[in-house]
């Protein structure tokens, strides 16, 4: 929606810049992000406000974040990270294997819908 509402507010003679809409895309990729793995809930664990959670997140390292939630056992959040995000790193052999290591012994399963 908010890339369309750019195009269309855009001048008719004006071409919207290329590097524009790809900052614009990637943006609104991790504001979704960002809301998806649940980091935008007021008063989750006391890390100050949302306002203050969204400035660190747009700012991380993706395959980072998917560390932590890896790590953290939270394979939801994990794999949200991974899926959206993979195409920002270089998946590799080593970030592979880096990924199977942190991996916790037992995880967490939710059930229900």
């Amino acid at each position: 929606m908010a890339r369309e509402t750019i195009r269309n507010n855009s001048d008719a003679g004006e071409k919207m810049s290329l590097d524009l809409m790809v900052t614009v895309s990637r943006t609104l990729q991790r504001l979704e992000t960002f809301s998806l793995v649940g980091a935008g809930r007021d008063g989750e664990d006391g890390r100050g406000s949302v306002v203050d959670r969204w400035a660190k997140f747009s700012r991380s390292d993706p395959l980072e974040e998917c560390r932590l939630f890896v790590r953290a056992g939270d394979l939801r959040c994990a794999a949200l990270m991974w899926n959206r995000h993979r195409a920002e790193w270089e998946v590799n052999e080593e970030v592979a294997r880096e990924m199977l290591e942190i991996m916790p012994t037992k995880w967490g399963v939710e059930v229900g819908g």
